[in-house]
């Protein structure tokens, strides 16, 4: 590829993903290094695993030109590199610390379970080496989006000043009540039993408490007849009685209703007309989703479910199967629920 083939390619990387890429592969001198190093960097939006992977053995003048281009964006993985690698640092240990970066990239992004030995072991060597540390709180600090793993980081090495980089994503999770609440509250498989530590769990754990205490899930139970209960869920899934031509049900779904959650009430229902269909119609819509009909099935409260799970039957031209739902509840009131469900039909 010549310096003007790899130029055009790189200044047409929306259009030509392909040909950018091998730009990037070959780079033959003298072409564009910042604009070869923005293409570079665009792939940090689809996730810093790929970029990671891809750029970890760049030649040195990319590396340097990645290196500059990264002073201008504040975003957390662009802080973290920059906190690991010196641009002013001599060139074989400039390319020695990218590719160190690229590593920890790589280590955060792993896909083992999130309890399991290798992920401890990962997240462990990350927190017990102090410039990765010292980078992975100046990521954080800010207070804006990261992945749970590099949170976790932190958790495992449990100091104070882990737990200070810690606190904004604590306070905002806090303040809002939602999703970001339960997936903080993960951390306690990874963390260190210091004080700040235990300190910072603990306020995940009275907010996650109190708003389980308030969720409409409960008021939901005592409206329908449940009585007062301290934690309510259930989950129904969907199927259709009518089959498509590979026999399974042509309509399915799902309903969740979840005290524990920030999302308490969920509904999904879609057609499966078959395995070459890759346009099914899909009705979606619950406490905090935008609502989405493709069937005109229309939305509802969730005490009105029954109501409108006789109406999609009527709409649909189907009958639901066995509608039992798994629940937290037992005995009378499990049965009571599974009443109200089915409308009084089972």
């Amino acid at each position: 590829m010549t310096v003007a083939e790899a130029n055009a390619a790189l200044a047409n990387a929306a259009g030509d993903r392909r040909g950018a890429f091998v730009a990037l592969g070959e780079l033959p001198e003298g072409v564009d290094l910042e604009l070869a190093a923005r293409v570079a960097l665009s792939s940090l939006s689809n996730g810093a695993w790929g970029f990671a992977r891809s750029r970890r053995n760049a030649p040195l003048p990319l590396v340097r030109a990645l290196r500059s281009e990264l002073e201008r964006h504040d975003r957390p993985i662009a802080i973290l590199i920059r906190e690991l690698v010196d641009a002013e640092a001599a060139p074989q240990a400039i390319l020695e610390q990218w590719r160190l970066a690229m590593k920890v990239l790589l280590d955060l992004e792993s896909s083992y379970a999130w309890g399991s030995r290798q992920k401890k072991a990962k997240l462990r060597a990350l927190a017990a080496a102090p410039h990765v540390l010292a980078a992975v709180q100046a990521a954080a600090s800010m207070g804006k989006p990261v992945s749970l793993s590099l949170l976790a980081v932190l958790a495992v090495d449990g100091s104070e000043a882990s737990c200070d980089a810690l606190l904004p994503h604590v306070i905002q999770a806090s303040d809002a009540a939602d999703r970001r609440l339960d997936r903080l509250a993960h951390l306690k498989t990874h963390a260190a039993d210091t004080l700040s530590m235990r300190a910072l769990l603990e306020q995940v754990h009275r907010q996650l408490s109190a708003r389980q205490a308030s969720s409409p899930a409960l008021a939901l139970a005592e409206t329908i007849g449940l009585g007062a209960v301290k934690s309510f869920w259930f989950s129904a899934r969907l199927s259709s009685d009518r089959e498509n031509a590979s026999h399974v049900p042509f309509i399915q779904g799902s309903i969740d209703v979840d005290g524990r959650e920030a999302e308490w009430f969920r509904v999904w229902v879609t057609e499966v007309p078959g395995f070459s269909s890759s346009n099914a119609r899909t009705v979606r819509f619950g406490s905090s989703i935008a609502p989405q009909d493709g069937l005109g099935l229309g939305v509802c409260m969730a005490v009105e479910l029954p109501g409108w799970l006789a109406r999609a039957e009527r709409s649909l031209g189907v009958h639901w199967l066995d509608l039992s739902p798994r629940t937290s509840l037992r005995g009378t009131k499990r049965a009571a629920l599974c009443a109200w469900l089915s409308g009084g039909k089972g």
